[in-house]
């Protein structure tokens, strides 16, 4: 048949979000970084106002 869709095949994820959690957390001690996010103000540039973005970067890990 022309123009006949099929459904996209099940895609089984590789790791569960356990997994990822323990690997993030094993690579924040190995490196001492860790990602943060922080609010920011930011001014639009063709609006001229201004919106709350998230901010992202990697900061080290603080000393407890």
């Amino acid at each position: 048949m022309k123009n006949k869709t099929t459904p996209a095949r099940a895609v089984k994820p590789a790791h569960t979000a356990e997994s990822f959690a323990e690997r993030y957390q094993a690579l924040c001690k190995e490196t001492g970084f860790e990602i943060v996010f922080a609010p920011q103000w930011v001014q639009s540039k063709d609006q001229g106002d201004y919106r709350l973005v998230i901010a992202s970067g990697i900061a080290p890990i603080p000393k407890e």
